[in-house]
């Protein structure tokens, strides 16, 4: 893994254990995993944090990855998620309105920017640009 990759990961790993705290200790009561739908973009880092995660053989990590749409509406028809991760806040919205969601947990875990990696020939300078720099 790149030096940037463990960078993500451990960021990632800080972010999201802490407020998993409380519904790891749920799950280890109820039983030895936890059900976690994700949003396909999420898989790698997400996956990275389960192998790291220091109870992992006490209470296991079962992911189910796919679109947040399509995860939302397996959640509305009833499918059993102890933990609903989506790259789209409408979908989250959706299923708060439907009462599928315990709103009181719902949390910003990470969000996306879109960058652009400008060469560094030609007087370029190598640095990561936003849609916003390009305007100019």
């Amino acid at each position: 893994m790149s030096l940037t990759g463990r960078r993500t990961a451990i960021l990632a790993l800080l972010v999201f254990l802490i407020p998993l705290q409380s519904i790891l200790a749920r799950a280890e009561e109820n039983s030895s995993r936890f059900v976690v739908f994700a949003a396909a973009s999420m898989k790698n880092v997400l996956e990275e944090v389960a192998d790291n995660w220091p109870d992992a053989k006490k209470c296991k990590a079962i992911f189910s990855f796919a679109g947040s749409s399509a995860l939302a509406r397996q959640i509305e028809y009833g499918a059993p998620a102890d933990l609903f991760v989506s790259a789209n806040e409408a979908w989250m919205d959706y299923l708060d309105e439907k009462g599928k969601i315990r709103s009181d947990t719902r949390f910003d875990l990470a969000e996306n920017k879109l960058v652009l990696i400008e060469k560094i020939y030609k007087g370029g300078s190598g640095k990561a640009l936003t849609i916003d720099d390009l305007k100019d």
